[in-house]
């Protein structure tokens, strides 16, 4: 049996897991195909938004792309960006409360480093 290579880098989605993040994305979402004709109120918002709860784990701009042709679809991706810039910057994000410590059972050692 080959051993695997040591995992040195992982990316993860940290909103709602080590960042509280309360309706940030929603509201950037809101806002970035509002401003492309998408307003709140109609059945196009609510099914945008229906979109938006059901694309856990896909890009942003994958979801754009399912709603816009692909330049509307990068205007919304840039809007969306700029607003959640500026909501984050905004402070409506914050740490969320401590996760448990990991178990040190296990057989190999582990590190880590967020950043």
């Amino acid at each position: 049996m080959n051993e695997a290579e040591p995992i040195t880098v992982a990316c993860l989605d940290l909103a709602g897991t080590t960042v509280a993040d309360g309706d940030t994305v929603r509201t950037a979402f809101t806002e970035a195909i509002a401003a492309l004709g998408i307003v709140s109120g109609t059945a196009a918002h609510e099914r945008a938004l229906a979109r938006l709860r059901e694309s856990h784990g896909e890009s942003q701009i994958g979801i754009f792309r399912s709603l816009f042709d692909e330049p509307r679809a990068q205007a919304a991706h840039l809007a969306f960006d700029r607003s959640y810039d500026e909501l984050v910057a905004a402070a409506a994000c914050s740490p969320s409360p401590a996760p448990p410590k990991p178990s040190t059972s296990s057989a190999a050692p582990a590190s880590a480093s967020a950043c």
